[in-house]
């Protein structure tokens, strides 16, 4: 299994746990903490996705074209950079 496969895995795994969490966990919002708790889990999830979305459309531009024919490629330059600004945009609240 390669790397990228492990990856994609582990994403629909997060992906379907936090699913599972957010349909079978009672979460009394009346609570800040789980208010808060509830809303962190929906914003990573939010996250998640958004990181799977990327990922299948930069493998899907990837396999576009031929060796010498790389105009067919041209979109990825922009999937790039909104998978680098993703993560620069959320690093700032892991700190």
């Amino acid at each position: 299994m390669s790397l990228q496969t492990w990856h994609y895995e582990a994403l629909c795994c997060r992906i379907v746990v936090l699913c599972v969490m957010l349909g079978v966990v009672d979460f009394d919002r009346s609570v800040r903490c789980v208010a808060l708790l509830w809303q962190h889990i929906l914003g990573y999830l939010a996250i998640l996705c958004g990181s799977l979305l990327v990922e299948f459309l930069i493998s899907v531009v990837a396999m576009r074209g031929g060796i010498l024919d790389t105009e067919a490629r041209a979109p990825m330059k922009y999937l790039l950079y909104v998978r680098l600004g993703k993560y620069y945009r959320v690093l700032p609240l892991k700190l």
